[in-house]
């Protein structure tokens, strides 16, 4: 995550740091959220949040859909409610 963040801040045009710290979590975060074995406490952890209920909160405000419904979506259970890129 942390190399990741580094590349990320160097290639950007005057992006604040914040704003690369956030495409590097929601770039992180989709593939783990995707795979069904990886509970979401973990994913938290390592894309750099503190609790698992932050992390669900930031997930919906970036793509439109928690987490679960993402999940669920990418591995056949149902559709997400939301409308967000990933959908």
């Amino acid at each position: 995550m942390t190399e990741m963040l580094i590349s990320l801040y160097r290639n950007s045009d005057s992006a604040g740091f914040s704003r690369v710290r956030k495409m590097a979590r929601r770039a992180a975060a989709v593939p783990l959220v995707a795979d069904a074995d990886t509970p979401f406490d973990v994913i938290a952890e390592r894309v750099g949040f503190a609790e698992a209920r932050a992390f669900r909160r930031a997930f919906r405000r970036w793509l439109g859909v928690s987490p679960s419904e993402l999940r669920a979506a990418r591995n056949g259970l149902g559709s997400p409610r939301g409308s967000g890129p990933y959908a």
